[in-house]
Order: structure tokens, then C-alpha cells, then sequence
């Protein structure tokens, strides 16, 4: 089961925005760093971003767009992947490296869980017959992350953003290629 556990940090974001700053822990009992960021009470919520960082990242990197989607009413959710920023290490030692793969999906079907379940209404997000979208986010590592975590069928998304995806194709005529996404915020 997952738990949750309120940690105070100073904030770097601006006032009209509400941040948490926490620890929740895994299945495996490791504790993982996360943040979120909700746009103040009066103003209408538009979707909800869930952002995962890239390989020997961490998600407090980001503030500045996450900053920026909460000013567009978007609220943000992210955290310190296993072995990244102030999680645990999974590996004794070794930054950015995990013993399986997996891990890392399931960590980010438990937060993703968690955060529905029990942040949101800790923040006092409270739905009626329409509940917040969810838009999946990704940097390099995080979009692989991000794909697997779509694929293992556990929530639902309404979108997803890649940010230079840490993915290559081949065509039929063995082309290398890769896309890009990019998220518009006004």
C-alpha cells in the first residue's frame, strides 16, 4: 500500500499557485519524493499533468513549466523516480539505475493511484460527474516510462506530451526517426 507523508520545502512558486511537497512510499517500502501543484481554489481546473523526468533527473528541475501550466489552470503531479533526485535508491549506491525495469512503471501506476485517491482530496479537489482529466508527460527517459506506464492499462489518459522521447523507429526503409510533441501553453 502506498503511503503519504507531508514534507515542508520552501517554495519557489508563485502565490496564486498551491504546492505539496511530500514522501509516499512503494510497495517495495522505498520512499519516493513528490510534488504537486494545484492552481488556487477559485479557479477552474482544467486537467491534471502528471510529468516524469528523465535519467539522472529529478522533478524539482521543472518548476518553471510547471509554474507556467498551473498559471494556464492546469494542476501538475510529479515525483523523484526510484533511484532519482530524493527518492530511495533501488540499487545500493547507484544513482539512475533500478534492479528491474518494471519498477518503474509500477511506481508510477501506485503514484498515480495515490494521487487520485488521496491527495486530491487533501487539496480539496472535488469532482462531480466530471473528473479532471489526465495528461501524461515525459523527458527523454520519462517518455519510455510514460509509454509503458499507457500500455500496462491501469488509468487512463486523455493525452500525452513527449518531450524528446527516448525512443527510435525504423521504417520500412530502415530510416531512423523520432517525433517530438510539444504542449502550447498561453
Amino acid at each position: 500500500m502506498v503511503t503519504h507523508k507531508t514534507v515542508n520545502y520552501s517554495s519557489p512558486v508563485s502565490s496564486t499557485c498551491r504546492p505539496t511537497y511530500a514522501m509516499s512510499k512503494n510497495r517495495r517500502d522505498q520512499k519516493l519524493s513528490y510534488l504537486a501543484l494545484f492552481p488556487s481554489v477559485d479557479t477552474p481546473l482544467r486537467d491534471i499533468v502528471l510529468y516524469l523526468h528523465g535519467i539522472g533527473d529529478h522533478s524539482r528541475r521543472y518548476f518553471d513549466l510547471y509554474e507556467r501550466l498551473c498559471n494556464s489552470n492546469f494542476s501538475v503531479l510529479a515525483y523523484d523516480m526510484l533511484s532519482h533526485g530524493m527518492s530511495d535508491l533501488d540499487v545500493h549506491g547507484l544513482r539512475a539505475h533500478s534492479a528491474k525495469f518494471q519498477y518503474f512503471i509500477d511506481d508510477t501506476n501506485e503514484f498515480i493511484t495515490m494521487a487520485t485517491m488521496q491527495l486530491y482530496e487533501q487539496l480539496g479537489i472535488t469532482y462531480s460527474t466530471n473528473e479532471p482529466k489526465l495528461i501524461i508527460s515525459g523527458m527523454s527517459y520519462g517518455t519510455l516510462v510514460s509509454l509503458h506506464t499507457i500500455l500496462s492499462g491501469k488509468h487512463d489518459f486523455s493525452g500525452v506530451v513527449l518531450v524528446a522521447p527516448a525512443l527510435l523507429a525504423e521504417n520500412d526503409n530502415h530510416v531512423k526517426s523520432a517525433s517530438v510533441l510539444c504542449l502550447a501553453v498561453k
